[in-house]
């Protein structure tokens, strides 16, 4: 379902706030505005190492993020001037298998943890299951999917490959 987004990517939903005003918050250069999905890796790939770019795009009352080497939406210092006064979903993960998610209300994470290894090695569920199972998420077993599902989940957004390509984003970078 997920193959159109790379492999190393992190996806970040901030409910009720521009596409300007999140790469504000995050203090992001406004770059080119109007890539569409197709064009948008090559918009991506950071012209100096210490860069981070990230795309954005309007939808349904939320904006989402997107990058394909960062992990803006994940880090602590982002995402509590991101989610201030609202709420932010984020998921992470790269090539060595490393991910992270996090869902922030108000600057306070609720939830968070390591989507990839929700198993601990004897197969016994971890914690973070009783907080899914609280919110109402079920999981039955651990996949790739489960962070775009616990995504859909608590926002109402479903990541599909066909909404990234109705989708105009905005390009920021951090420096």
């Amino acid at each position: 379902m997920y193959e159109e987004i790379p492999e190393e990517h992190c996806l970040t939903l901030v409910r009720g706030i521009s596409a300007p005003e999140f790469l504000t918050r995050i203090g992001a250069e406004p770059g080119e505005t109007g890539v569409c999905w197709e064009d948008l890796l090559p918009e991506l790939w950071p012209q100096e190492e210490t860069d981070e770019n990230i795309a954005v795009a309007e939808l349904d009352g939320w904006i989402l993020g997107f990058e394909c080497i960062g992990s803006l939406g994940v880090n602590p210092s982002v995402y509590g001037p991101l989610s201030a006064g609202t709420e932010l979903v984020s998921h992470f993960q790269n090539v060595n298998h490393v991910a992270d998610f996090v869902w922030v209300q108000d600057g306070v994470r609720r939830l968070g943890f390591d989507p990839v290894h929700l198993r601990v090695s004897r197969g016994e569920p971890l914690p973070v299951f009783e907080e899914l199972k609280r919110i109402g998420f079920h999981i039955d077993d651990a996949d790739d999917e489960v962070p775009f599902s616990l995504a859909e989940h608590l926002t109402g957004i479903d990541v599909t490959a066909e909404l990234l390509t109705t989708l105009d984003f905005h390009i920021g970078t951090v420096r």
